[in-house]
């Protein structure tokens, strides 16, 4: 993974809050924050909330055919899911920069900010875990090969996992009158599966994912964060502090942890947030949701979690890239003889998931 050279601006047209770094350090310095001098701790009083997972919505029914849909999602994915706790490993060297971002962590976050805006293209290892469902139960972890490139916007997902319910889906801004094409695993009553095509906020309405796939990226999980602060600041202290440098993720990525506490009257329920930043190329690698709970870190209180591991920024990608690949049909002979079409397997990288992000 290299470093990311060059500063250029990028006009996000997803992006809901255009940043302004010096009008925000503007508003500190005019007295908008207390700034602690222990180990690295910041406490932000009055502003604002924004968040990195979406608060759940109810669903907006179109006909009593959606109907099923939830049935069928509350019933599946009833096994307990595994989930993954950070390691915590610390890792040594990083001190003199830890002091530096202890000084002023929300400085360190628009910067890391500036270099996600600079990243035009890339691939990465993507996983997610989240409390979905009308129950709010915590789903099973995903495994995602994500491509994602900025003009057009664009992104596909290609599920690793074989149980997942699916094997690819592609949005492309401006084309496909703006729906995503989602790919299931298998097809209804054994028969093959084929295409299908849905706004790209549905995934969410109906509890499939948190965040649309039109949000999706380092990039908005940087944005959605400051904008917490800033909203959760008009109900009390934020409190930032920033933990031990740490290995997170599979590829165990060297990253600064920055643990973020919300106020109670943040309007989102995980009130403990987990950050972990990448050390060299400061790109966003993982983020922890945690409920409260009488354990602060375990299954029970994470309401959710997205590691963006191995990101390469320097992915060239294609249009090539952006497609959904045609399913391979196995053929199998039975008792008579005859050749019968059965299961599906993808021709390339493997599956991911139609709703979003982090």
């Amino acid at each position: 993974m290299g470093m990311i050279w060059g500063v250029e601006e990028l006009d996000n047209r997803r992006c809901r809050v255009r940043r302004d770094g010096a009008s925000r350090t503007a508003k500190r310095q005019a007295g908008g924050g207390v700034f602690s001098r222990c180990a690295g701790a910041v406490h932000l009083g009055d502003g604002r909330a924004g968040e990195v997972s979406s608060a759940l919505r109810g669903p907006s029914y179109k006909g009593m055919a959606w109907l099923g849909v939830i049935v069928a999602s509350a019933l599946v994915g009833c096994a307990k899911p595994e989930v993954s706790i950070p390691s915590g490993i610390r890792i040594e060297g990083y001190e003199e920069k830890i002091k530096r971002i202890g000084a002023d962590p929300i400085a360190y976050l628009e910067e890391c900010l500036a270099v996600s805006r600079r990243v035009k293209s890339f691939k990465t290892d993507f996983q997610r875990q989240e409390r979905l469902g009308v129950f709010h139960e915590l789903k099973p972890m995903e495994n995602i090969l994500a491509e994602y490139r900025d003009e057009p916007f664009s992104v596909r997902f290609t599920w690793k996992d074989k149980k997942s319910k699916y094997l690819q889906c592609v949005y492309i801004e401006g084309q496909e009158n703006g729906l995503v094409q989602l790919m299931p695993r298998q097809g209804p009553f054994g028969l093959p599966p084929s295409v299908q095509k849905w706004p790209a906020k549905l995934a969410v309405e109906f509890h499939q994912s948190r965040n649309p796939i039109t949000d999706f990226g380092p990039r908005r999980l940087l944005e959605r964060t400051l904008d917490r602060i800033e909203e959760a600041r008009a109900h009390g202290e934020v409190s930032i502090q920033l933990r031990d440098a740490t290995e997170i993720g599979p590829a165990k990525e060297p990253c600064f942890h920055l643990e973020l506490r919300y106020p109670a009257g943040d309007k989102y329920p995980c009130k403990l947030q987990d950050l972990y930043i990448h050390a060299q190329t400061q790109l966003p690698v993982a983020t922890y949701l945690w409920l409260p709970g009488r354990d602060e870190r375990s299954e029970a209180t994470l309401d959710g979690m997205y590691v963006y591991g191995r990101l390469d920024p320097e992915a060239r990608l294609t249009d090539a890239n952006f497609v959904i690949e045609p399913v391979k049909q196995a053929k199998k002979t039975n008792r008579k003889g005859t050749k019968a079409r059965e299961g599906a397997e993808t021709g390339g990288a493997a599956a991911m998931t139609a709703g979003g992000v982090e």
